[in-house]
């Protein structure tokens, strides 16, 4: 019963990006998409082609059972065939001191595994904490979680 109460899920919701770096040259554009990552929990948005303004209006669901110390960070690629082109990065440290839901435009800044590339822009997030809910067991499998404990005795 405990375990219910601490559990929390962390709604990320992606809306858009502006005025992102150009990476594919000929096109005068770039395909962006973004990875989420939450602890060890990744996630991963739509590519959308050819545009420096992208509107995703994705959302992504995270459990934590910590969530006032989790950090959410965002990494955005531009898409190619042969190998992701990096676009910049953000992160969001989440505490008691931010009201829910949160709204804000992050800044994306150069990615330290990539220091040379060129990076410019934002993304627009928004993120909400809930209590996530685990449904009772069925009375079979708890019959069934039953019969195997008394097996291992």
């Amino acid at each position: 019963m405990l375990l219910k109460q601490l559990v929390r899920n962390i709604r990320v919701i992606l809306v858009k990006g502006s005025n992102l770096a150009i990476k594919d040259r000929f096109k005068r554009s770039s395909d962006p998409y973004v990875v989420i990552k939450v602890g060890d929990a990744l996630k991963t948005s739509s590519i959308k082609k050819r545009t420096l303004n992208p509107k995703w209006n994705e959302e992504f669901l995270f459990e934590s059972m910590n969530w006032q110390q989790e950090v959410i960070h965002f990494r955005m690629f531009d898409h190619d065939v042969v190998h992701p082109d990096p676009m910049g990065c953000a992160c969001l440290r989440l505490d008691n001191t931010l009201t829910f839901p949160y709204d804000c435009e992050l800044e994306l800044k150069r990615d330290l595994e990539f220091p040379s590339e060129k990076v410019h822009g934002s993304i627009h997030i928004r993120v909400l904490i809930e209590k996530a809910f685990t449904p009772e067991p069925s009375v079979a499998e708890k019959k069934r979680r039953l019969a195997k404990f008394r097996r291992t005795k």
